[in-house]
This record gives structure tokens, C-alpha cells and sequence, in this order.
């Protein structure tokens, strides 16, 4: 028997090879997919059977797995600015609990009081589950934020961390945050190369590989702390360090069940809520697939175990239940509209009055990989392709 949740938040692959079949969590060529449980018949008299049983068969009524996004698209023009308030204190409540969940109570053989990092790009997810990181652990408990970039201290997500570590420092001055800066080049871009790819697989585009190099080299943790009185030209004779955290913080899922992508906005302009509803769909549906596997591998290769708040069954449950004009106002600009409650409750709750407005990034293009890895090539190119080329 082997599956994996409905979400899929851990990778799971299997393999068949004449009377072989392997399963694991890294090195083998088809991801176990999220239709339910499976169960492999061993005979000695006839060949292994697989069969499934679906979730819809084993999760109970009114799981979040069964239920769709709000349908409701026109607001109501009645107490709008009240239902608007009385959603972003839940989503709060549901999401700080959620952090929580993930945070508290993890073993630290080494009483370390440090067993907790963020990915951190400085973006308006990673921001807000820090925020509420810092809202529940121990305050004796330091809390790593890991930022990676590949163009130094030039790099949007470098910028952008940077401003918001000061804003977290000072909404929280009581927490020890700890900015662990990690500069990869490209000719340890290109060492790591081979590894990198067999984690990503079976994902083997460009930009697989982009995305999964930069959780990869962040989730190492490997850097120097930021010192504000520093110089960024002297970062190589800053101390070394590496983080201690045993968890990393994930923000993934945000921008698929808040409305967070470009794609997003485009699919509101060109049909409206009901377009933008099925877009949203789209995204949460092929997550798994496209995403949590492949990530699940890069940064587990570290010894961290990558958590998802975002994903916690209540706090889908409680965003699904709420209408689409509340979670987002694509009239508005970027920065403002897309994942519109959870800036406010960046905000209202977490008191980041700048770093609420970030807008978004995709990591490819913040931590400045894109500029040096597989240059001038199509996003869905074939990575092998390209390496074939190469070697000719």
C-alpha cells in the first residue's frame, strides 16, 4: 500500500523494471500521483496488479479536497467593507494556526533554539508566515530567514529581503531574525549542476532547473549573516555561516488558492471572475505535479524538512469558503489586488505596512538565476536537449 496525501506535498516516484517495482522519494522516472491510495498485488502465480483506491472514497464529507472555490463573483454592495474585515480575522486566525502547527514543538537534540527558517525572498508570503512565526515560537527561539541570489546584492530578491528583514526587525524587536545572505556563482552553479537535475526529475525543463537550483542553494543555508553596517563589497570577509534550523517554512500554495500569478490577472481581463475562478482551479489541480514533488526532493537533499503552511487542509478549507471578491480585486494594481486579503492581513496583523505591497516575483527571475543558467532559453525547453547540444 503507498500513496501520497491529496495535496502532495511529499514526492513519491515509482518504477517498474521486467519483474521490478521500485518506489522512492528521489532516482526513479514516474511521480505517484494524488488520485487516491494504491495498492500493488504480489502473486507468485500471476503478474503484480495495481490498483487505487480514490479519495473520494476515503476522505470524509466536507474535506477540502472535495470542495471548490467560492462561486460567488459579484459583490454584494451591503456591509462589503465589514464581510471584507471579518474575512481577513480568519484567514489570520486559520493561517497563524497553521504556522503554529508547523513550528512548535520541534525536537532540537542539538538545543540549538534555532530550528526554524523561512525561505525567504522577501515577497509577501514568505514575510507573513515569518511574521507569524515570530508571533508564536518561544521568544527565547531565533527564527533563520534564508535568501538566496545569484547576481549578489543586485539581485530584486536580495532588495527585497533586505527591506523586509528591517521591517520584521522592527515590528518584532524582540525576535532574534537571523539574514543568512547565500551568493552562489556560476561555476558553483555549474558543480551542482548534475545533482540538481537528478533531484528535479523526472521535472527536466529550464525552468525546472532554475527553480529547483534556487531552493536547492538556499535551503543549504550556506552564507553570511547580514550585517547592516557591512559592506557589500567586503561580504567575503564576513564569517561563515550555515543555518541550524531543522524546518524551513515554505510560502507555496499562496499565489494558487489567493490569485497570485500574472496569469491570473490575465485570465480576469480576458473573461472575467468565472475565467479567473477556472484559472485558479487549473493551478490548484496540477500543483503536485508541477511543483511539490520537485521541490520536496531539492531542499529535503539539504537534511531540512520543508513545510507548507499555505497547504494545511483548515486553512484551504477556510479559503475556499470564501467569495473570490474578497481574496483578491483584479481593478486593482499589482501589488494591491492579487492575494488582496492576505496583504491586508499582512498589514492589519502583522503591522508590514511596506512589505504588504511587494509585488510579486517569480524566483527564476528575483534571485537572478535566469541571468546565468541556460541563457536565451524557452522556459519549457528540454534540459537534456540542451546538454546533447553541448557536448557535440
Amino acid at each position: 500500500v503507498f500513496g501520497r496525501d491529496p495535496r502532495g506535498r511529499r514526492s513519491l516516484l515509482v518504477d517498474s523494471v521486467q519483474d521490478s517495482f521500485f518506489i522512492a522519494s528521489v532516482g526513479l522516472s514516474h511521480p505517484v500521483d494524488t488520485a487516491g491510495i494504491y495498492t500493488l498485488s504480489l502473486s507468485e502465480k500471476s503478474a503484480p496488479t495495481l490498483s487505487c483506491l480514490p479519495w473520494s472514497n476515503l476522505l470524509p464529507k466536507g474535506h477540502p479536497q472535495m470542495m471548490l472555490q467560492s462561486t460567488t463573483l459579484s459583490p454584494s454592495e451591503s456591509n462589503l467593507t465589514q464581510e471584507f474585515h471579518l474575512y481577513c480575522r480568519l484567514i489570520y486566525e486559520n493561517l497563524k494556526s497553521s504556522v503554529r502547527r508547523r513550528v512548535c514543538n520541534i525536537h532540537d537534540p542539538n538545543h540549538t533554539q534555532c530550528e526554524v527558517g523561512v525561505l525567504f525572498s522577501g515577497g509577501i508570503d514568505s514575510v507573513i508566515i515569518s511574521a507569524l512565526a515570530a508571533q508564536v515560537l518561544h521568544p527565547d527561539h531565533s527564527i533563520e530567514l534564508l535568501n538566496i541570489s545569484f547576481a549578489g546584492h543586485s539581485s530584486a530578491d536580495r532588495k527585497q529581503a533586505i527591506r523586509a528583514y528591517h521591517e520584521l526587525r522592527e515590528a518584532y524587536p524582540q525576535r532574534d531574525f537571523r539574514l543568512v545572505l547565500s551568493d552562489i556563482a556560476q561555476d558553483q552553479l555549474v558543480a551542482h549542476q548534475s545533482k540538481i537535475i537528478s533531484l528535479i526529475a523526472p521535472r527536466d525543463t529550464v525552468i525546472d532547473f532554475n527553480i529547483g537550483a534556487s531552493f536547492y542553494f538556499a535551503a543549504r543555508g550556506e552564507g553570511h549573516l547580514y550585517k547592516e553596517e557591512s559592506n557589500p563589497k567586503e561580504d567575503s570577509s564576513l564569517p561563515q555561516y550555515t543555518a541550524k534550523c531543522r524546518v524551513l517554512l515554505n510560502g507555496i500554495g499562496s499565489d494558487e488558492y489567493l490569485a497570485g500569478y500574472r496569469r491570473h490577472r490575465a485570465a480576469f481581463i480576458k473573461g472575467g471572475s468565472q475565467s479567473l475562478l477556472e484559472e485558479l482551479k487549473m493551478d490548484q489541480d496540477r500543483l503536485w505535479i508541477r511543483n511539490l514533488g520537485r521541490d520536496d526532493r531539492v531542499i529535503s537533499s539539504s537534511g531540512r524538512e520543508c513545510r507548507m503552511p499555505f497547504l494545511d487542509e483548515e486553512f484551504i478549507k477556510t479559503v475556499l469558503s470564501i467569495p473570490l471578491h474578497h481574496l483578491c480585486d483584479m481593478e486593482l494594481k499589482s501589488g494591491e489586488g492579487d492575494k488582496r486579503i492576505l496583504r491586508e492581513v499582512a498589514r492589519e496583523y502583522c503591522h508590514l505596512e511596506h512589505t504588504a505591497y511587494f509585488v510579486k516575483r517569480a524566483v527564476q527571475f528575483g534571485s537572478g538565476i535566469a541571468k546565468i543558467s541556460f541563457k536565451k532559453q524557452h522556459a519549457d525547453t528540454k534540459i537534456a536537449s540542451l546538454l546533447s547540444e553541448n557536448e557535440k
